[in-house]
Parts: structure tokens; C-alpha cells; sequence
């Protein structure tokens, strides 16, 4: 009521609404309420947790679009507003397509069994070094000529067994017995290199020892070197998009609790130093 200008935002576990508002909530518990746990992983297999705190971290940045969504209205309309997202809410929102197929259509995306692949062309094969690959040839047969060459495994493309998508996904796990097979000859190295000769869609499953050393990941500046005041010069994450007027770059590390208080209120409040002992007195901060 002071200043309706004012632009703030909250985050909470299930929203500021409904019977379990209140409830506390931390990462996991989001991704079992969302539906995440259970859209992971093989049929049969029990729910499965993704590592990395996945639902904290995309609430947070639900809340910073929000946050910046609010700052252009206020710039355009002039009124200040509450911005309220929860877990809960990010999470489906994540999931959008897989949400909005089983509301629409009444049926959620099945877990995948990667010996029954439907599509084996869309599938992971282990490596000779215990490594995998990733393809991911939805339209496989506009690739099967290219794929059955590279491979070596040319007498497989006219097979009635698999000449075609049909055939190939009633013989689904047959074709990936012999896929696992072929794929067990060569390191990830090796079959890498073979895969980039034809335009085919694969990839590397990497480990996360393995990202943040990804050539493509340091080209594109996905990590940024940065001088910790703890752990000295170290890479850390910073925004994935590149702004070619206005370019984004990590400057600091997060800030502890009420690090730039004082500065705040100086430099944009145009406190003094005695009205920030008075507030710190009335325990305002």
C-alpha cells in the first residue's frame, strides 16, 4: 500500500491455493507430486529420483522470468504486482507435453523398455569401453540406408524383418539384440567418429565429469571462469543465451544473507548510515 509501484515475488512449495498450501515441501517431494519420479526410468522399475535438485532450481528460474516479466509490466503499464510461483507449479509446468497429452487424450507417455524399443534406431547402445550412445532417429527410416552403412551392416537393410519402421518394431528385439552386438565391437570414441560421416541424429551419453569438459559445452561459454572467494578460480554455469548487443556474463558468486543491504539502501534508497543503524535498532533489518 506504501509504494504500488513495487514489483516482489515469493516462491512456495504448492502454491498459495488448495488443501496442502501450507505444507512444507523441498526438492524431491516436487518431483513425486508432479509426476516427474514416475515418468522416469524402465516399466516395472520403482520411481526414480533425477540427480541435481531439478525442481529447486526450475522454480527458481520460474520466479526470475517472473520477476523480469513483471519489471516490463510495470515499465509499459506502470503498476507494481506480486509474483507467486510454487514447485508444484514449475514441475508441470516442465512437463508440459506429457501433462497436456494425458489431460487432452486421457493417456500419459509409457515408460520406455530399451530392450523392447519400439523404434531401435531411437535407443542407447553400450560400447566396447562401457560407454553408450545415444540415437535418436524418430524418422528412422529416412536414415536406415546411411545407419545400415555406417554400421556395417548392410545386409540387414533389405531384410524383411526390419526394411521398414512397421517391421522393424514388430521385430523390435531382435534388431536390438544385433544392434547391441555390433555396438559392443567399437569404443564411444570410435563409433562417434563413424556416425559424424553420415547426417545422423546420436550423441554421446555423458557423464557429468564428462559435460564439464564437453569441447561444445567450453566453446559456447556454457561455464565461466570465475574467482571464488572460497574455492579460488573455478567454472560455474551462467545464462545459456547469448544477447549479441547486450552480452551476459557471471560476475560474483551468490551472495549470503543480507550481504548487499547496506549497499542497497544507500546507493538506490539514498539512506545514511544512521538511518540503517536506526533500522537495524527497529530489527527492520
Amino acid at each position: 500500500r506504501h509504494n504500488p509501484r513495487l514489483v516482489y515475488a515469493w516462491a512456495s512449495g504448492f502454491g498459495s491455493k488448495g488443501p496442502d498450501s501450507d505444507l512444507p515441501a523441498l526438492d524431491t517431494i516436487a518431483l513425486a507430486r508432479s509426476g516427474m519420479m514416475m515418468a522416469m526410468g524402465e516399466p516395472g522399475t520403482p520411481p526414480q529420483s533425477a540427480v541435481g535438485a531439478i525442481a529447486d532450481q526450475t522454480t527458481a528460474n520460474m520466479l526470475s522470468y517472473g520477476v523480469l516479466a513483471g519489471l516490463l509490466a510495470r515499465e509499459r503499464v506502470g503498476v507494481g504486482q506480486e509474483i507467486d510461483v510454487s514447485m508444484l507449479g514449475s514441475m508441470v509446468f516442465l512437463q508440459s507435453l506429457n501433462v497436456n497429452l494425458t489431460s487432452i487424450r486421457g493417456r500419459e507417455f509409457t515408460r520406455r523398455s530399451r530392450a523392447q524399443a519400439g523404434n531401435p534406431l531411437q535407443n542407447y547402445y553400450r560400447c566396447a569401453d562401457d560407454k553408450w550412445v545415444l540415437l535418436a532417429h524418430t524418422q528412422a527410416d529416412r536414415y536406415w540406408h546411411d545407419f545400415c552403412e555406417v554400421l556395417g551392416i548392410e545386409e540387414l537393410e533389405p531384410d524383411p524383418r526390419f526394411v521398414d519402421m512397421k517391421a522393424r518394431a514388430e521385430n523390435c528385439e531382435e534388431l536390438i539384440r544385433i544392434l547391441d552386438g555390433v555396438f559392443a565391437t567399437r569404443s564411444q570414441e570410435e563409433w562417434l567418429r563413424l556416425l559424424r560421416k553420415k547426417y545422423l541424429f546420436f550423441s554421446p551419453v555423458n557423464s557429468m565429469a564428462e559435460v564439464v569438459k564437453d569441447p561444445q559445452v567450453i566453446e559456447n561459454e556454457y561455464l565461466h571462469d570465475i574467482d571464488h572467494p572460497a574455492l579460488g578460480a573455478v567454472k560455474m554455469t551462467q545464462l545459456p543465451i547469448n544477447f549479441s548487443k547486450t552480452p551476459v556474463q557471471l560476475r560474483s558468486t551468490a551472495p549470503v544473507f543480507g550481504q548487499h543491504t547496506e549497499e542497497v539502501l544507500m546507493e538506490l534508497a539514498g539512506l545514511s548510515w544512521g538511518d540503517i543503524e536506526k533500522l537495524k535498532e527497529q530489527e527492520v533489518i
